[in-house]
């Protein structure tokens, strides 16, 4: 998820008796909406990311994250 204090990404543990696919599709609001403050704020120049996800895959039920380099 977007920080939008430290402009910086963070990551959320979450149980595995949570739906992945509704975790995920709140996040990727979540980011959007904060990406548009942070735009409309004029400080998306400063965001920061510490690592690109490529890719989050589910294998055996659970979710497999993989960056990019």
């Amino acid at each position: 998820m977007i920080n939008q204090q430290t402009m910086s990404m963070e990551y959320v543990p979450f149980s595995r008796t949570t739906d992945f696919k509704e975790l995920q599709a709140k996040v990727s609001l979540y980011n959007r909406l904060n990406l548009n403050v942070i735009k409309a704020e004029n400080k998306g120049n400063n965001f920061t990311n510490v690592k690109t996800v490529e890719k989050i895959d589910c294998v055996d039920g659970k979710p497999v994250i993989k960056f990019k380099n």
